[in-house]
């Protein structure tokens, strides 16, 4: 594809992106589980930007660095064990 029409095609996705922001928002309060479906389609997509197969999400390609021993797998886990307690104290004050 040539570059023009992929930039005009980017602005659009630019467009949509804030659209998909407020709906993720709003899913938080209403639909959990549609919320969580957004959030792992932002994942995916990072792991598609980041050049890696677009049905994988950066969660899992983290837990097999990890398992390999590779440094930022090992940071990333570590970064989601130190947020354990304040992701449990949020969902004890939003009754999750």
């Amino acid at each position: 594809m040539k570059p023009l029409p992929m930039l005009a095609l980017l602005g659009f996705v630019c467009l949509m992106l804030q659209l998909v922001i407020v709906r993720s928002v709003w899913a938080i309060f209403t639909n959990e589980g549609r919320a969580w479906n957004i959030l792992v389609a932002f994942d995916r997509i990072g792991n598609a930007a980041a050049n890696d197969d677009d049905k994988v999400t950066i969660s899992s390609r983290a837990a097999y660095a990890r398992d390999a021993g590779k440094p930022w797998g090992v940071s990333y886990a570590g970064c989601w064990i130190a947020l354990t307690p304040f992701i449990a104290m949020l969902q004890k004050i939003s009754k999750w």
